[in-house]
């Protein structure tokens, strides 16, 4: 997906919320593909997008109205389940054992 690609989709002949985020967003000239899209129970959106380096995903958290809010990256091999009252779940395997567990960490995110 190129940058330009979107501006002439958003274009309708004067300037709405869709295009003026996609002109003005801090974003790259092209998008890395997807691999999930997960809503939080704030109406977030969490995507995950695939990037050079194969052990991780890149994730990038948005606001309903599409503002980015942060990006990081996150384990591959731990997948980001559900993101609920504060905390994300994660779907972890041992290496040693071969245990599969359910991971809770705490997510704080501060207003800007």
């Amino acid at each position: 997906m190129r940058r330009e690609d979107l501006i002439k989709e958003h274009d309708i002949g004067y300037e709405t919320p869709d295009l003026r985020f996609v002109r003005n967003a801090d974003i790259p000239d092209t998008w890395p593909a997807l691999n999930d899209l997960l809503a939080d129970d704030e109406n977030r959106l969490w995507i995950s997008t695939i990037v050079e380096d194969f052990d991780v995903y890149e994730w990038w958290v948005l606001e309903e109205t599409g503002e980015l809010i942060t990006k990081f990256e996150w384990p591959r091999n731990e997948p980001i389940e559900v993101v609920r009252n504060g905390y994300m779940y994660t779907h972890e395997t041992d290496e040693e054992t071969g245990l599969e567990q359910v991971v809770r960490y705490r997510v704080e995110m501060e207003a800007n």
